[in-house]
């Protein structure tokens, strides 16, 4: 068992020594992703401001900070090679990678052009209809509020619904214009969960397995004491105490780990073939401006 667990442990070093591998690409930095003449740019003409290659390099950079964000989390800075194995600091950081990454590789995914450019619209409606949601729960009203308070909301409401319905004009445009049926784009995204299952074609493993660790690691957010103690290394006092130090398991980490790294990478190999550009691969070129 100690064999094993020092297996474990020797598997998670190397997971973040990839993590500072993956930041050392590129420099960190997902700019121009659209070379002229690649889908990707042909994707970003028809969609305006609201270009695929801006959120596609949104999320990659999301992703990437998150996993440096674990990977701080769970290196002991005052003992070289040491580790910190927090009950559950490092999952929520780990949930954000695995989304934004899975995202990112869902929005490039499809081959044909139509579909990414739903994908695409399907995302921005999503923020939409988030920002909308925000808004009415800022500005809503209770029932002890002063007048000028309540309002103030009102006001602020009308001016948010106004925004609200600009904004989705402007996407039912967008899709008319590339062929996209504005029934796909209305409802925003299907939820993450859907999303990771059909990016998981890109990972090479089955949806289920993909969509059932961003279901663990999700779980592991949230103040759920079974979670948490079916998924933690559970450190007794002694053999007759109920007294018990619960730390993170460290395969479970590797395993949320390997989820995101793997995300993100699918997403930069296909950020490479829509932009056009090899160096965006991990393992590419080397770009020659570098």
């Amino acid at each position: 068992m100690k064999q094993q667990s020092e297996a474990v442990v020797r598997s998670l070093v190397e997971r973040l020594q990839l993590i500072e591998e993956l930041e050392q690409h590129l420099e960190g930095k997902y700019f121009d992703l659209a070379l002229p003449g690649s889908e990707l740019a042909a994707d970003d003409a028809l969609m305006g401001y609201l270009q695929t290659s801006h959120l596609v390099g949104h999320c990659l950079s999301v992703s990437l900070d998150a996993l440096r964000t674990a990977r701080l989390v769970l290196q002991d800075p005052h003992v070289d090679g040491g580790l910190r194995l927090p009950m559950i600091g490092q999952f929520a950081v780990l949930r954000t990678s695995s989304e934004a990454a899975a995202l990112a590789t869902w929005l490039l995914q499809p081959d044909d052009r139509v579909e990414r450019l739903s994908r695409s619209l399907q995302a921005r409606m999503d923020d939409v209809i988030h920002d909308d949601q925000l808004a009415t729960v800022n500005t809503g009203s209770l029932p002890d509020d002063a007048k000028d308070l309540v309002s103030r909301h009102q006001r602020h409401r009308r001016e948010n619904t106004k925004k609200v319905r600009e904004r989705k004009a402007h996407l039912r445009s967008l899709a008319a214009t590339a062929g996209v049926e504005e029934s796909v784009v209305l409802p925003g995204l299907p939820g993450f969960g859907p999303i990771v299952a059909q990016a998981s074609d890109e990972i090479g493993i089955r949806s289920t397995v993909a969509r059932g660790t961003w279901q663990m690691i999700s779980g592991l957010t949230h103040p759920s004491a079974s979670r948490t103690m079916m998924l933690s290394a559970v450190d007794f006092h002694d053999e007759t105490s109920n007294r018990a130090l619960i730390t993170a398991d460290p395969a479970v980490i590797v395993h949320a780990i390997d989820a995101a790294f793997q995300f993100h990478v699918a997403a930069l190999r296909l950020a490479s073939v829509r932009g056009g550009n090899a160096t965006m691969a991990l393992g590419g070129p080397t770009s020659s401006a570098t």
